[in-house]
């Protein structure tokens, strides 16, 4: 269902004249970015070159400006292709250039946000206005409808900006990022100026947020332009070692908390991009960028206190070796420029290359390689090996063949499996056993009686028998299929109590 009859480009195109103030507003959306392991600093400077690509060319990710996502974890790569309608999901983390994805989600209305924390799934339904959280990351391709819960909205079937009134606790207009810290969940709500902060994580559809940042209430307008409290044009968000970190794109600027705010409006305490909270001009009214500047900011991610933005506005990506303790500090590093001063597309260069980006917009990393969305070429960019690794000016891109196990099929759902209970040694669990054929490796997850599988065993080899320890009879089990680079349908899950002591037949 959707509120919208014209072109999504149109619409997303039309958000930037609304908030075009007293400067030409360059056309950004939104970004988030997901947990990763902390891991040695990044060795990424502005003479790397990007290894290999995902999805080059089949992304829509672009109107005016970026408009859409990245969320990478140690496990799950995500991409909210917002144009497109859909997000996407590889269920491990790619080896090869232009490796397939494993899973796709449709139904969507421009998605421009997605966060996973390697079990649950955030999407930010954007022009239904709406987010959308599934209690587990799908396993095979589904639509919005299969949702657990939705926030912004009262039901699945409601999609109304701000639900038809004034901004409130419970409502949404455009939400663009959406960010879990394992406690917290915050929303950016974008055309509203505000942030949204639910304290605990929503078990109801349409539960109010507890707090706001950017407004004085969860029912006002929101605060002023230029000042610690104001936001305009929310984008990244990002929590670590306990403070709060969120790109103001309408204000050129990143805004730090130094704790998690606990009240509404709370003043932030620290600005990148400007020299003070009053700024808000794109490279503080520079015709050129500088180490200190920022233009329409989006990306943020934290890697053992190495801070990465992303600056599509000057199509770089911007780095700090340390986390910054004054205000407008100058970047140490930077991705996809020669120098801070540089700010041309691809690098000066009239075609896509590896050297540099067209707008890039959301960020990653899975403790090994660093991903950046480069939104204005419609792909996922790659470093290899480049979190503690040592990359240079003499790194050129690596060239991939494909691995041909990578063509075949996806794997069939395993059909039948037989659980026993049993002792082994003297210790208590299921014996599992069952027949797969065209895969080489299962994962199997074990669920704790309420629906939910906080245990797995991932990639055990298909050898058709497991023991699992310390599991009981009335425990579900289910096994998911793998073939090298595509992973198949989940099978239904199975108890030594629903069958016991034969074979289960699936079918």
């Amino acid at each position: 269902m959707s509120i919208y009859t014209k072109d999504l480009t149109s619409i997303i195109n039309s958000m930037y004249k609304r908030f075009a103030h007293s400067f030409t507003i360059f056309s950004i959306i939104l970004t988030a970015i997901c947990f990763a392991p902390n891991v040695s600093a990044a060795a990424l400077n502005s003479s790397s070159l990007i290894d290999r690509t995902l999805e080059s060319g089949n992304l829509n990710v672009m109107g005016e400006g970026p408009a859409g996502d990245l969320c990478v974890t140690d496990k799950y790569v995500a991409v909210a292709d917002a144009i497109n309608n859909r997000v996407i999901i590889w269920d491990h983390i790619p080896t090869t250039n232009e490796e397939p994805y494993d899973v796709v989600i449709t139904g969507l209305n421009g998605p421009m946000g997605v966060f996973t924390d390697n079990t649950k799934l955030f999407v930010t339904d954007t022009f239904n206005n709406r987010v959308l959280m599934w209690n587990e990351i799908p396993t095979e391709d589904t639509v919005a409808g299969t949702a657990d819960l939705v926030l912004g909205q009262d039901n699945m079937l409601s999609v109304g900006y701000n639900r038809g009134e004034d901004p409130a606790a419970n409502s949404m207009g455009t939400p663009m990022t959406v960010f879990y810290d394992g406690t917290r969940l915050y929303v950016s709500d974008v055309n509203n100026g505000r942030v949204l902060i639910w304290t605990t994580l929503p078990n109801q559809n349409g539960q109010d947020a507890d707090l706001v940042l950017g407004a004085a209430t969860l029912t006002s307008a929101a605060d002023t332009y230029g000042s610690s409290t104001s936001i305009n044009r929310p984008n990244g968000i990002y929590v670590y070692k306990s403070k709060l970190y969120i790109s103001d794109g309408g204000m050129q600027r990143v805004l730090i908390w130094n704790s998690i705010p606990d009240s509404n409006d709370k003043e932030a305490d620290l600005v990148l991009g400007q020299e003070d909270f009053t700024g808000y001009e794109v490279n503080r009214g520079h015709d050129l960028p500088a180490a200190n500047t920022l233009a329409y900011p989006m990306g943020i991610v934290i890697q053992n206190d190495v801070l990465y933005v992303g600056d599509p506005g000057n199509n770089r990506v911007l780095i700090w070796d340390t986390l910054p303790t004054q205000n407008g500090q100058n970047a140490t590093g930077v991705l996809g420029q020669p120098d801070f001063v540089s700010n041309n597309t691809n690098n000066n260069s009239e075609s896509v290359n590896s050297a540099g980006f067209n707008q890039p917009s959301a960020l990653g990393n899975d403790g090994v390689n660093f991903y950046v969305l480069d939104s204005g070429n419609n792909r996922v960019a790659i470093y290899d090996d480049s979190i503690g690794g040592s990359i240079s000016s003499e790194t050129t891109i690596k060239t991939f063949n494909k691995d041909l196990r990578c063509l075949w099929s996806k794997p069939v759902k395993t059909t039948w499996i037989k659980a026993e209970a049993t002792t082994i040694n003297g210790v208590k669990g299921v014996n599992l056993t069952w027949t797969q054929y065209g895969a080489d490796k299962v994962s199997i997850k074990i669920d704790d009686g309420t629906g939910n599988y906080p245990w797995r065993i991932a990639d055990s080899t298909n050898d058709g028998h497991q023991f699992i320890p310390n599991v009981q009879s009335w425990q579900n089990i289910a096994i998911k299929p793998k073939n090298h680079c595509k992973s198949g349908v989940e099978s239904v899950p199975v108890s030594a109590d629903k069958f016991p002591g034969g074979w289960y037949n699936l079918n």
